[in-house]
C-alpha cells in the first residue's frame, strides 16, 4: 500500500510484524490465560503486553511503559474495529489492514471502509494470494473461524455484543451448527442497549423533575 510505503523507516516494521503474530493470543485453548469478562481483543493485547515484555530485548525500546507497547497494545486491541483502527497511528492501522488481508484475501476491499481512507482493491492479486496460500495453506479457515467466534459468544457472552462476533452466534450459535442459536438471541435482545440505556435516562429525568 504506498500510503505506508512511503513513510519508509519511519514506518516501525518491527512493531506492526510483532503485532500481527501476536494477535490473536486471546483464542487459547489453555482458559486460565483468559478472563472472559472483557472482549477478546482487549484479552489478547494484555497477552501480548505481557509476552513482548518477558521475551523481546530491552534494548529494541520495548519497555512495558513506552510508546512501541502502547501502539502494539492499541493494533491488537483495535484489529477488529474499522470505526477506527484506520485513523490511529500508521501502525495500528497497517496491522488492521494486515489482519484483514489474512482473512479476505484479494477481496479485502469488500471489508466496507468509508470513502475517504485508501482503496483496497487490488492491494492483493489473486496470484498473490495463491503464492501466500502455497506457503502458508488455508485449511478451510472460514470454517474454523465460525467455530472459533461462536465459542467466543458462548465464553464471553455479552463481551461480544458490541463486535461482529455477535452475528455469528446469532446466526450458527455456541458451535457453528445451530447450538443455542435462540437463546443467544434472547439474550442479545434483553441487551439492547439503546432501549435499556433510555430506560435509566428516563427514570433519571423523573429524579431530576423532582428537585
Amino acid at each position: 500500500m504506498p500510503e505506508f510505503a512511503k513513510l519508509g523507516d519511519a514506518l516501525d516494521v518491527e512493531l506492526v510484524v510483532v503485532s500481527c503474530l501476536l494477535h490473536d493470543l486471546a483464542w487459547t485453548k489453555t482458559k486460565e490465560l483468559v478472563t472472559n469478562t472483557r472482549r477478546f481483543e482487549v484479552d489478547g493485547a494484555n497477552l501480548a503486553r505481557d509476552f513482548i515484555d518477558t521475551t523481546l530485548e530491552k534494548d529494541g525500546d520495548w519497555s512495558k511503559n513506552g510508546r512501541r507497547m502502547q501502539l502494539a497494545w492499541d493494533a491488537i486491541a483495535l484489529h477488529t474495529m474499522e470505526a477506527f483502527a484506520p485513523w490511529k497511528e500508521p501502525e495500528v492501522a497497517l496491522v488492521h489492514y494486515g489482519i484483514h488481508g489474512d482473512l479476505l484475501g484479494p477481496s479485502l476491499h469488500l471489508l466496507g471502509l468509508p470513502d475517504d481512507l485508501p482503496n483496497l482493491k487490488g492491494v492483493m492479486t489473486n496470484e498473490e494470494f495463491k503464492e501466500i496460500c502455497n506457503a502458508f495453506p488455508r485449511m478451510q479457515f472460514a470454517e474454523e473461524f465460525k467455530e472459533i467466534f461462536c465459542g467466543l459468544c458462548r465464553d464471553r457472552g455479552r463481551h461480544t455484543f458490541d463486535s461482529t462476533v455477535v452475528h455469528y452466534g446469532m446466526e450458527w450459535g455456541y458451535d457453528g451448527r445451530g447450538t443455542g442459536v435462540e437463546e443467544f438471541n434472547k439474550v442479545v435482545e434483553d441487551a439492547q442497549r439503546a432501549k435499556n440505556l433510555y430506560g435509566v435516562m428516563s427514570s433519571i429525568d423523573e429524579l431530576a423533575d423532582e428537585a
